[in-house]
């Protein structure tokens, strides 16, 4: 006789089964992941220790070389100085390079210092390279240990005051307002302002889409009057085309120039995405190599700086603006390759010059590239060991501003040509004018100088001839706040990256040129190629193409 089977549970009893195992599943899962996350706490916070103990190191130790310089230079050290110098140069970049997407602008701004005012020097004190040409203290143009020990003193000022600064001011300062009712105060302060520099226009796809549109109208125009530079550089020479540039080509050409950087610029500053971005970076920077026929160096490398800060200061934003950090390390990646590409270049861009510079290959290119440009801080050397008096009533370090209004706008409200001395390299421009470039390279170079050549000029130093020590502690107090807001600025979309990416090219550039060298690139050629793009998209923006021009999905989602 057979057994009956079992009788089947009833429904409700496998039902709670059911829930009792998916309910000790999701217990599970809930455990491991609360493992998982206190792990991974634990790792951050540690993490954060071994950070914030790293950053307070930093702090520390560069703190004690930046004293142990000023107190060396108040001692008549020179030998001390250049060493804590050099070890707060060596600070100061790992720590930059540690935060680079926050400190972009002033890790390039250390750069430059460090190759304008310290190449020369580093290279013949580390490694003795071409120590038998040297004619002074340390590779300088002085064996005055009282010449040498004040410039020395005064660019480590000027250094420290300025980087302590822009970190103070990005990093510190944030910290400690975060919360409190000032900060809030800033905030209900600055919110018309976001309004403004970020209008919902510009923003748009029809926008961005103009911008580009202009940018590769302007590219051909652009290669011909580069071809037609080149050609007159390679058959008259580099000076005589620095003493009378329109001999080399028709100004309206030159006008391309401007329209092509202002409209990548504003390209850029309406965040586009990655993917968008690719092909007019790639065509921009293949336009900047190519400047390089005219043997001008910065217009080349200056724009691709910008560009490079624009790229490491949205890495940090890539989850906000749908920006790639993969993307953005290979693109930054290339544009440094690019730039090393130009920087072996330059050796040979020197010789074809005229200048003392010698074309190198390897190890020597590099150091005879640093050995050339380091020679800026001969000017302060120069201007001391032989007592240089500079005409009454200049104000150097305003001289690119007074320049402007004298070359340019003054013949708009009627002075005609009187100061068209301005424009190029000759004794009147020396002796009148308000460019401690010119007055100095006339100085000391004379007919060199009226055939073309100049030695440039420094911001500390103008700072320092114009106003003493006052300047240029006040100067580098300056600099540090204009590094912070333009870094900050280029981190928030809207109009004011563009202004800030206009003067970055200035400020790099300023441990070589005028203090106001930032103010620069904001020229008539420029305001003119504004005025003009935004012409074109109000012109497009009043048409039935306009719909189609705007259609495409925002960057900025």
């Amino acid at each position: 006789m057979s057994t009956p089977p079992p009788a089947p549970p009833p429904e409700g009893a496998a039902k709670a089964r059911q829930r009792r195992r998916r309910l000790a599943t999701a217990q599970r899962r809930h455990l491991a992941a609360r493992s998982h996350r206190a792990a991974h706490s634990a790792r951050k916070g540690q993490a954060s220790r071994v950070s914030r103990w790293l950053e307070r190191s930093f702090f520390t130790l560069g703190a004690l070389a930046a004293l142990y310089g000023i107190g060396a230079w108040l001692l008549v050290a020179p030998g001390h100085v250049l060493p804590a110098t050099f070890t707060f140069f060596g600070l100061t970049a790992a720590y930059l390079l540690w935060h680079l997407w926050r400190y972009s602008l002033l890790f390039f701004y250390l750069v430059a210092f460090f190759t304008f005012l310290y190449g020369r020097v580093a290279v013949v004190t580390a490694t003795g390279y071409r120590a038998e040409d040297a004619v002074g203290l340390f590779g300088t143009y002085a064996r005055d240990l009282a010449v040498v020990n004040r410039t020395l003193g005064m660019y480590h000022l000027s250094l420290v005051l300025t980087v302590s600064t822009a970190i103070a001011l990005t990093r510190v300062l944030p910290r400690r307002l975060s919360g409190t009712p000032a900060h809030h105060a800033l905030r209900r302060m600055a919110a018309p302002l976001a309004t403004f520099t970020r209008p919902a226009w510009f923003m748009t796809p029809g926008t961005r889409r103009v911008f580009l549109l202009c940018f590769y109208a302007a590219l051909i125009p652009y290669l011909v009057y580069l071809a037609m530079v080149g050609w007159f550089v390679a058959t008259e020479g580099y000076y005589a085309f620095q003493q009378n540039r329109s001999n080399a080509a028709p100004e309206a050409l030159r006008m391309f120039n401007d329209v092509m950087l202002v409209s990548y610029l504003l390209y850029l500053a309406t965040f586009p995405r990655l993917r968008s971005l690719l092909t007019p970076t790639a065509v921009f920077v293949a336009a900047r190599a190519a400047s390089l026929v005219t043997m001008e160096r910065n217009t080349a490398v200056l724009p691709m700086i910008a560009v490079l800060v624009y790229l490491l200061a949205r890495v940090p934003l890539s989850k906000l603006w749908g920006w790639s950090r993969r993307a953005t390390v290979l693109i930054v990646i290339g544009l440094t390759v690019a730039g090393s590409i130009a920087l072996a270049a330059f050796s040979h861009i020197n010789a074809s010059r005229g200048t003392h510079g010698v074309a190198s290959r390897g190890l020597d290119g590099i150091l005879e590239f640093f050995y050339g440009q380091g020679t800026t801080i001969n000017i302060s050397v120069l201007y001391q060991r032989y007592s240089f008096e500079t005409p009454p009533g200049r104000i150097y370090s305003l001289g690119p501003a007074l320049e402007f209004i004298k070359l340019r706008l003054s013949p708009l409200v009627g002075y005609g040509d009187q100061y068209a001395y301005l424009g190029s390299h000759n004794t009147k421009h020396a002796e009148l004018g308000h460019s401690f470039a010119h007055w100095f390279s006339y100085q000391h170079m004379n007919e060199d100088y009226i055939q073309g050549a100049s030695w440039g000029s420094s911001a500390p130093m103008e700072l320092w001839v114009d106003f003493g020590l006052t300047g240029v502690i006040l100067g580098a107090l300056a600099y540090g706040v204009l590094i912070a807001l333009l870094q900050h600025w280029i981190s928030h979309p809207g109009l004011m990256v563009f202004v800030a990416l206009m003067a970055v090219r200035g400020v790099v550039f300023s441990p070589r040129a005028s203090f106001t060298e930032f103010l620069l690139p904001f020229n008539v050629r420029a305001l003119a190629a504004i005025i003009l793009i935004f012409a074109v998209r109000w012109i497009l923006a009043h048409t039935p193409w306009w719909g189609r021009l705007n259609s495409e999905e925002p960057a900025t989602t």
